[in-house]
């Protein structure tokens, strides 16, 4: 990462040497948040993360519930029943395991669920971005938001309010693609 940064670097400034480039760069985050779509979004994610969370929560109070019983009553049981008991344990235990990576794994629902409503706010944002640069001539943009390879920004190449102002007109006045 750190020699694809420095290779960045080092093309900026050989380009700098031989042309003219403008450059400009964005808030990222405030972009983001600052968009319509992106508090819908946002509100719709919370609401399915506490409807998760809720059913979560009731499946380890039911394991937790279990485990008490057993504890409790582990002297007192045959062995088939016990037997039986820490199998259901143990299956309970799987199944929290299977749920928990259902929604909250790598390619679980929640993370498909939060790409699919953020992937066209995403490319709405992109193509304001795009359609500022172009506008105003800008040769590279920068989302300082990620701090990953920008170290210095001058203010007067912030365009994030342009960007904004594009993205108003973008939703106002929908285009076909």
């Amino acid at each position: 990462m750190k020699k694809i940064i420095i290779s960045i670097i080092i093309l900026l400034n050989v380009s700098l040497l031989f042309s003219d480039v403008k450059i400009a760069w964005v808030d990222g985050a405030s972009l983001m948040y600052s968009h319509e779509d992106m508090r819908t979004a946002q509100a719709e994610l919370e609401k399915e993360q506490k409807r998760v969370q809720i059913e979560f929560e009731s499946k380890v109070a039911s394991l937790d519930s279990l485990r008490s019983e057993f504890e409790k009553r582990q002297m007192l049981l045959d062995e088939e029943t016990l037997r039986t008991m820490q199998n259901r344990i143990i299956a309970l235990t799987q199944e929290l395991e299977g749920y928990q990576n259902k929604y909250f794994g790598p390619e679980g629902e929640f993370y498909r669920m939060q790409n699919e409503l953020l992937e066209p706010i995403m490319k709405e944002i992109n193509q304001a971005i795009t359609n500022v640069a172009k506008k105003q001539g800008f040769d590279y943009v920068f989302d300082v938001t990620t701090q990953q390879g920008v170290v210095y920004a001058l203010e007067s190449y912030n365009v994030t309010d342009l960007v904004l102002a594009e993205l108003q007109k973008m939703i106002l006045e929908p285009t076909e693609e």
